[in-house]
């Protein structure tokens, strides 16, 4: 390669020396075509090459467990009390159903004796049911109906008289709330006339006093214009005309016009009450030292006539407020009084209806429900007598199986709380192993799902097994939630111990004898798997493919872009 290269620069400095131009650039394209030929091509000796061939892939999830006999069985008692027996001693081998420990059943005695008389209870009241009833009782259902019946009665024609009254109360207190606005609305009327004419007295006093520029002129103007707006609704009124103001129905005065519900009425008297405070201040605004004795006068009658007739609207408008509240308080009243009426007739319906039924029942022979009912209360009563009689039999702690006494945890004369372990019993039954796996991965787990066991006392044993139960209820163990996995071995392998050390593996997937690559030879390339493919000549090859299943041995499954036999470039 180095002679190569020499040889290259000697030409090259032949040329320069000649200084033809054509014969460089033509010996240039020569070197740039050997170049890209000789890195287009690979040393084959310097790439790791693997070859794509058939094999086994499979992938696990890794868990650590124990090897159980069986499952542990913690006994107590359904209830509390005194431990009064303790038959069996630790290390014991004892056979199903076999007594373990009694308590005390002293109060439990009692409680079947009241079982068993509540069951004669119920068995004397059916008999009582065929038999019918007596006159005496015929005759006191008799009277319960009938002051049932008169209790309905009188609460109807009660509520009848109270609807009626409370008609008539909310017919009077809207009459009276009508007389109120009606008073009210007439004099706001002559309220209004009243104002204009003041205004038109203001108008008088300008046009004879305060027609000039000074302050006293400017002041009375300011003041009419704003008492115009209020009643009026007039703009800019400063220097108007009577007539021109006589003719403006905005303001209180439009409000009062329109007036056509008791609110429009309210919110009329409340304007006006403002329009007639605004004359007031017009008429304070009017300087008494240029008038004539005459007008001064005048301006004192005009002062008193608009503080009269807003002191009728206030009082107007407080007798209405007063009406509301006391003419509402009537109504609610009434209308209280309607409700607890209705819910007393709703009471007498509700005695009137049971005495009625209660009658019914009694003259009526015994109905299919009431044999059903009486027969039930007997089963019942029944139901209860056994269970007690149950309650007596959980007082001695049975051997649910055939097992070994591992562990006891109390003993005789002790007093012991429902729930409490007396005592643990292991059963004589096959190896299993019991794995804890983490809440992330348990969605991995199923029923039926193959898994390989390897045991540290047997490091070069494999034994398969298959899970045959994930228990629902999570256990924490450092605060960390685990959930138990039962898994029942496929042969009986010799040698095993209660509590040795397992290495699981559940197999969440596998593949026979498919295309695999080194996971190495894969690169991703725009959302792409590719693969580099070494050629017969030299040349490298970038390929698709499409990958399957990740296996533990660092291998990938392709489903298709490679055949048996391709040459992958790995990392």
């Amino acid at each position: 390669m180095s002679f190569l290269i020499y040889n290259i620069v000697i030409m090259f400095s032949w040329f320069l020396k000649r200084k033809r131009i054509i014969w460089i650039l033509i010996l240039l394209l020569i070197i740039s075509l050997f170049l890209i030929f000789s890195l287009g091509r690979a040393n084959k000796n310097s790439l790791v090459i693997y070859q794509v061939d058939y094999q086994d892939i499979n992938r696990y999830l890794f868990e650590t467990g124990t090897v159980k006999q069986g499952e542990e069985v913690l006994l107590s008692f359904n209830q509390g009390g005194h431990l009064d027996q303790l038959l069996i001693q630790e290390g014991d081998i004892v056979l199903a159903n076999q007594s373990l420990a009694a308590l005390e059943k002293t109060d439990l005695s009692l409680d079947r004796a009241r079982a068993k008389e509540n069951l004669v209870i119920a068995q004397t009241d059916y008999q009582k049911l065929m038999a019918g009833p007596s006159a005496e009782e015929l005759k006191y259902y008799q009277a319960s109906l009938n002051g049932a019946e008169m209790a309905l009665t009188s609460a109807r024609a009660t509520l009848s008289e109270v609807q009626e009254e409370s008609i008539g109360i909310e017919e009077q207190v809207l009459a009276e709330r009508g007389q109120i606005y009606d008073l009210a609305t007439s004099d706001a009327r002559q309220a209004v006339e009243i104002g204009l004419n003041s205004l038109f007295f203001v108008t008088d006093l300008q046009n004879q006093y305060f027609a000039g520029n000074n302050s006293d002129s400017i002041k009375l103007a300011d003041a009419k214009a704003r008492a115009a707006y209020s009643l009026l609704g007039a703009n800019n009124a400063h220097y108007w005309n009577k007539g021109s103001l006589s003719q403006q129905y905005g303001g209180a005065r439009g409000l009062l016009m329109k007036a056509e519900s008791t609110d429009g009425v309210d919110k009329a008297l409340e304007a006006l009450a403002q329009a007639l405070q605004d004359i007031l201040e017009t008429l304070d605004a009017v300087a008494v030292a240029r008038l004539s004795g005459a007008d001064l006068a005048l301006l004192h009658t005009e002062n008193i006539t608009i503080n009269n007739i807003l002191t009728a609207l206030t009082a107007h408008q407080q007798s209405i407020c007063v009406h509301w509240l006391t003419g509402q308080n009537s109504i609610n009243a009434a209308q209280r009084a309607v409700q607890v009426a209705e819910r007393q007739v709703q009471t007498a319906q509700v005695g009137y209806n049971l005495a009625l039924a209660q009658w019914e029942i009694q003259t009526s022979s015994p109905r299919e429900e009431d044999h059903q009912l009486y027969e039930a209360r007997i089963r019942q009563a029944e139901a209860e007598l056994r269970l007690a009689d149950q309650r007596l039999s959980e007082m001695v702690l049975k051997s649910p199986f055939e097992g070994q006494v591992i562990e006891i945890n109390h003993f005789a004369g002790e007093i012991v709380q429902p729930g409490q372990v007396i005592l643990k019993l292991r059963p004589s039954a096959v190896f299993r192993v019991r794995a804890e796996v983490y809440e992330g991965d348990i969605s991995k787990v199923y029923l039926g799902q193959p898994v390989q066991i390897e045991l540290v006392a047997f490091p070069n044993e494999v034994i398969g097994g298959q899970v045959i139960l994930i228990n629902p209820a999570p256990q924490i163990i450092n605060n960390i939630v685990y959930y138990p996995v039962l898994i029942e071995l496929d042969d009986s392998f010799q040698g095993l111990k209660f509590g040795l050390t397992a290495d699981v593996k559940f197999v969440l997937e596998a593949r026979e004898n498919v295309l695999t690559v080194p996971e190495g030879a894969i690169t991703t390339k725009e959302g792409r798997s590719i693969v580099h493919l070494y050629q017969a000549d030299g040349l490298i090859e970038e390929r698709e493919v499409i990958v399957g299943v990740k296996g533990e041995e660092c291998r990938v499954e392709i489903i298709s872009g490679l055949e048996v036999g391709d040459q992958v470039i790995a990392r």
